[in-house]
Formats: C-alpha cells, structure tokens, sequence
C-alpha cells in the first residue's frame, strides 16, 4: 500500500499512538491504528503491512502490528491518475483567459504566474471529488465551461465570472503537496483565504511594479472586489456568519456550479464500479445512485480559438 498520511496522537493514558492514512493499488483507502512504536518515515512510501483485525468487544479496529519498506516500489503507480490531459488543459485555459476583457485578463494571469505547474497537475484534494492529479485543472475547466453557458442564460457579468471560474480553485491548489496530501495551510488558513491572500500580494507587487506599470492601470479596484466575494464566498452556507456570504450573482452561480460539478463527481467514481441496471454504493453520506443503461454524451468543446483576439468594445 501507499502510506499518505501518518498523525500522532495522545491516548488518555498518556502514550502516543499513530493514525495511518493508506491506498491500495485499487484506489481503495482505508486508516488504521498503530499503537506499538512510532513510524518515522519520509511520505510517500510504499510499504508492507502486518493488520490485526481480530473482534473486539466494541468490534473491529484493525491495527498494524509491523511492517516493511518496500523501497524499489515507485509510489507513482498508486496515485490517481488524470483523467485530462495536461497540457491541452492549459491550452484551454489560456483559450478562456484571451476572452476576459483588459482588467480581467491581467488579474488571472497574476494570479497564475509562478504556480502554472502546481496548477495543472495538483489534485483537488486528499480525497473525494478530483482526488486525482490534474484534478484542480480538471475542475476548473468544467466550472468554467458551465460557467460559459449559464453568462448566456442569466447575462451576468462575464469576463468576471469567467475570471472567477479561472481563480476558484487557486486556494485548493496553494494547499495541497505533490504526493495528493493536504499542507499544514489548509488547516492553519483554508483555501478561500489563501486564494484572497494571494490575490492581494499579486496587485500589490503590480502597482509597485514599474516594469508593469501599463498592466497596472488597465486593472479595476472593483474588479478586484468582486473577485475577492468570489473567492472568500466559495464555501459559504446559508445563516453561516464566519464566512463573506455571495454578494454578487456571479459568486453566487460559481458557488453552487462548484458543489454541481464536485457531487456529479462523486456519483461518477461510484458508478463507474457499478454495473449497469444496479444500485450503487453510498457517494455522499447515506445517498446511492442508479446506473442506467444509457450511454455517456460526449462534453461539448468551446469555440475553437482563430488566434486573433476581439477588440474589446
């Protein structure tokens, strides 16, 4: 298996146990208990290991009692793979960017600057929807397609709900390690404030910027706002008065595009084990799906970029 994670904890006895986060090669995961002996190993690592799954009183709770390194094993061959390519991904992003106006455009490519790695081939996150590299891009890209559609819907406002959909997942990709483990900064300062942070630090060093000092004018103060709703409202619920509530339509479609996309997500890992005609496993708490016997509609591909960029109007 692929040991993701190890977390020290203190028993009420006073000893220290281990909390083991582990994968299989079926993208199966499971945690187990190691209360003998402390693991002081670098992650990732791929190893043996010894289980206890013998019935207790209070039932079962499977507990390592050894293990081995297996050092000639690559941990690569655990991980989830893409489910996009890469680099077609960025070409599409690069497609959306050159359709935001001046003020926009400049803004997400700030933004991205210096993170383009990270952000086409980190995961979404440890696990759930996108939990598989290239998942931030792999999201992004289809919260900024339906995006597309619904500014012909609703008529919002969109270069900044196309920026938006473009920067939604920037806080999700400033969390997470290369080996699909989230930082100690999503928990110290969670992925809505980080993307914020972000944002402020990158039009800040632009206007003191004099090489950039033409891009620096072409940028809006309210442009900046209302991305900023955007992105500290991403995870917002209703009566919820920790967190900026959406203020804005765009942020409000955003939001709720994004939970659309991550639970379709979620029903598709379970449906994928699924035969068709059955029932499936849970994808979210107590839910089930149902695999019918229909056939998959291929996704629509956007306009094709002609190379000349539209003046703006």
């Amino acid at each position: 298996v692929l040991v993701k994670n190890i977390s020290t904890m203190k028993m009420k006895n006073g000893d220290r146990c281990q909390k083991i986060s582990v994968r299989d090669v079926d993208g199966m995961e499971m945690t187990f208990m190691k209360f003998d002996g402390l693991m002081n190993i670098e992650l990732p690592a791929v190893m043996t290991l010894d289980i206890d799954c013998t019935p207790k009183d209070s039932g079962i709770l499977p507990k390592i009692t050894g293990f081995n390194l297996a050092e000639n094993v690559d941990a690569s061959y655990f991980k989830p793979h893409a489910k996009i390519d890469p680099e077609k991904g960025w070409k599409m992003v690069n497609y959306y960017i050159k359709q935001l106006d001046d003020s926009t455009k400049v803004i997400v490519k700030e933004m991205l600057t210096g993170i383009t790695k990270e952000y086409t081939t980190r995961a979404f996150g440890e696990s759930g929807p996108f939990a598989r590299k290239s998942g931030a891009l792999e999201a992004t890209l289809k919260l900024a397609r339906m995006a597309e559609k619904a500014t012909d819907i609703y008529g919002f406002n969109k270069s900044i709900l196309m920026a938006g959909a473009l920067l939604y997942y920037v806080g999700n990709v400033l969390t997470m390690n290369t080996d699909y483990s989230a930082s100690k900064y999503q928990t110290l300062c969670g992925t809505n404030a980080l993307a914020y942070q972000r944002l402020m630090y990158k039009m800040s060093l632009l206007r003191n910027n004099e090489e950039k000092k033409e891009s620096a004018k072409l940028v809006k103060d309210e442009d900046i706002d209302l991305l900023a709703n955007i992105l500290l409202s991403k995870n917002s619920r209703y009566n919820d008065e920790a967190s900026p509530a959406p203020a804005i339509p765009e942020a409000l479609c955003l939001l709720h595009l994004n939970r659309l996309i991550c639970d379709l997500d979620r029903m598709d890992d379970v449906l994928n084990a699924t035969e068709s005609g059955n029932v499936s496993g849970e994808y979210r708490g107590y839910r089930r799906a149902y695999k019918s016997g229909c056939t998959e509609k291929e996704e629509d591909e956007p306009a094709q970029d002609t190379g000349k960029e539209e003046q703006n109007g």
